[in-house]
């Protein structure tokens, strides 16, 4: 049977997506490479990071919502710059 495999960099992030025969014990036909994981991604992930024993989310929030354009709520700082400049602006 066919499954795909994982290749990872030298940071455990996911590099590129292979396809190798597996016999009907699971086991690939032919010997992988160090730096190859077997264990399926989860559904979801944006940037897929190995660490060791299962895949994680390696991309920060900021940056998943502006690829999905969600709007940041902001900051208490920005609130509050936001003030002062109103504020400076009145006098």
């Amino acid at each position: 049977m066919l499954k795909q495999v994982y290749e990872i960099d030298i940071n455990n992030c996911l590099k590129e997506i292979h396809v190798k025969e597996f016999d009907e014990q699971g086991n690939c036909t032919e010997k992988l490479a160090d730096n190859i994981i077997t264990i399926d991604i989860s559904q979801g992930l944006y940037r897929a990071k190995w660490n060791g024993t299962k895949w994680l989310e390696d991309m920060p929030q900021v940056e998943i919502d502006a690829l999905n354009n969600v709007i940041a709520e902001p900051t208490l700082e920005d609130r509050i710059l936001a003030v002062e400049d109103v504020i400076l602006n009145l006098l």
